[in-house]
C-alpha cells in the first residue's frame, strides 16, 4: 500500500469554508478515481498556540496505482487547490510505502 498524505494549513478567515469544500466537493472527486482505494481527512491535535492544520490521506492498494494516478491526475487536482485557495493555504505532500509484515 502506497499513501500520499497532504497536510494543509489555511488562513482563518476562509479554514471553515475550505474544510466543508475538500469533504463535499474534493474528496469525492478523488474517491471518483478507480485508482485509489481509500480517501481520509483528519485534523492534527497540535499545541493551543499553534494555526490548526489538516491532514488528507490518499490511500493506493498499488504502488503501480500511486504512479499511473501521480503521471495522469495529480497536476489537475493539485492545480484544483492551488485554483480555490490561491495564496490562502500552505500544503506539502508526504508520500509513505506501508512495510509487508512477515509473520514467521
Amino acid at each position: 500500500m502506497t499513501v500520499t498524505n497532504i497536510t494543509f494549513s489555511f488562513a482563518k478567515e476562509i479554514q471553515e469554508s475550505s474544510i466543508e469544500w475538500l469533504q463535499e466537493t474534493y474528496i469525492p472527486l478523488l474517491l471518483a478515481c478507480p485508482l485509489i482505494f481509500q480517501v481520509e481527512f483528519f485534523k492534527i491535535i497540535t499545541d493551543s498556540d499553534v494555526d490548526e492544520c489538516f491532514a488528507l490521506q490518499i490511500r493506493f492498494k498499488q504502488h503501480a496505482d500511486f504512479e499511473q494516478f501521480n503521471a495522469k491526475y495529480e497536476h489537475d487536482f493539485d492545480s484544483a487547490l492551488y485554483m480555490k485557495f490561491l495564496k490562502n493555504f500552505a500544503m506539502f505532500k508526504t508520500t509513505l510505502q506501508k512495510f509487508e509484515t512477515k509473520i514467521n
